[in-house]
């Protein structure tokens, strides 16, 4: 491998990792703030409740993102012809006649090659050809980029982590996750003292 492919894909897999580390992390933040807010909302006045309870369920009932399609790579491109150089040692047709143990794990690793072939992700496909001691060129150029791209998303997956109020609210101490929560309370469902009325 090229030292700048090698640089790329160490790259790709840090980035990987941290977003890994960085959602079970996060995970378990957001499961905690959940329960805080949740003793919060049980100490509220009815009349606090009931506007809490209003604006999460407009939050709820508003549409729904459009699902993501898969990304189709073009024939020819560095992806599609990876996916082709495993799906040759991976399609389940060409292990028709071995034993059944033989062709569930091929079938895994060939469905697991194909949804990373749908993504995009050359280097997920990159490691399962690997895995298979598949030779495999270096990306191209068009590639490369793509590549960076995807690790320029993960950073920012993670940076949003980062930015919640779970995230914050967990790295403080007892007596300031209580204030913390209040003004989470204020800030979000505008809920002041003059409400308790």
């Amino acid at each position: 491998m090229l030292s700048s492919v090698k640089k790329l894909w160490l790259k790709y897999e840090y980035h990987t990792l941290e977003l890994e580390e960085t959602t079970a992390e996060f995970k378990k933040r957001k499961a905690e703030f959940e329960y805080a807010f949740r003793k919060k909302y049980d100490k509220l006045p009815m009349l606090q409740k009931s506007a809490v309870d209003s604006m999460l369920s407009e939050e709820e009932s508003a549409a729904p993102p459009p699902p993501r399609r898969p990304i189709q790579e073009k024939k020819g491109s560095d992806t599609h012809n990876l996916f082709k150089e495993i799906a040759k040692h991976t399609h389940p047709d060409k292990h028709a006649t071995r034993d059944e143990q033989t062709r569930l794990e091929k079938a895994v690793v060939f469905k697991q090659a194909k949804n990373l072939a749908e993504k995009g992700d050359w280097f997920g496909l990159y490691k399962v050809a690997q895995e298979l001691g598949v030779e495999v060129d270096p990306p191209g150029e068009e590639e490369c980029q793509k590549i960076e791209k995807t690790i320029s998303q993960m950073q920012n997956k993670v940076q949003q982590m980062l930015k919640t109020s779970a995230w914050k609210w967990y790295d403080l101490d007892s007596n300031k996750r209580e204030k913390y929560m209040e003004a989470y309370y204020v800030e979000v469902f505008k809920l002041h003292e003059e409400t308790h009325a």
